[in-house]
């Protein structure tokens, strides 16, 4: 038992055979497209990329880095951030206007006599 459907009279131009030729042909143009710029970019690219770093490489020459210097310098640093490190009772606080500067212990004011502050100059 076959069916019948009616026959709609646009059909036939839009699925004709040179409709269907062109649109073929479209359509591999476009996947010829596309898999020539995946090509380009996933494997022309990946090539030139790594034959440049082969030139770099040679260009470049390879420097040994001398551990025990780099040792004594971190050394030096690390002893020069602990020296300079003041606790907060020795910063002296900006905002308040009659506070004296902090006197470390192993220092001696001077005295009036040896100052010679009444004496006139010469």
């Amino acid at each position: 038992m076959k069916i019948k459907l009616p026959k709609i009279k646009g059909l036939n131009k839009i699925f004709s055979p040179s409709v269907a030729y062109i649109l073929i042909i479209i359509a591999v143009i476009i996947v010829l497209i596309q898999l020539s710029f995946f090509l380009y970019k996933n494997l022309y690219q990946a090539v030139a990329q790594s034959e440049e770093i082969i030139i770099l490489r040679e260009e470049v020459a390879p420097d040994t880095v001398n551990m025990n210097k780099f040792y004594s310098v971190l050394e030096k640093l690390n002893r020069k951030k602990e020296s300079s490190s003041a606790t907060l009772i020795e910063i002296r606080n900006p905002f308040k206007l009659n506070q004296p500067a902090p006197v470390p212990d192993d220092l001696t004011t001077p005295d009036e006599s040896s100052l010679n502050i009444n004496q006139a100059p010469l």
